[in-house]
């Protein structure tokens, strides 16, 4: 793994239920967190 590799956050792909609004905003929430602590994310938002 090159210098280049721990500059990056982990990178994580987020697949969730889409049921309700409340459920999607929480998701949500927890992918910016996590981008805010230096991952990069995915999710499958439609």
């Amino acid at each position: 793994m090159g210098s280049d590799a721990k500059d990056k956050g982990p990178r994580v792909f987020i697949s969730y239920s889409h049921d309700s609004p409340e459920h999607t905003d929480r998701v949500l929430g927890l992918a910016d967190k996590l981008r805010a602590e230096g991952g990069r994310l995915r999710t499958e938002r439609k």
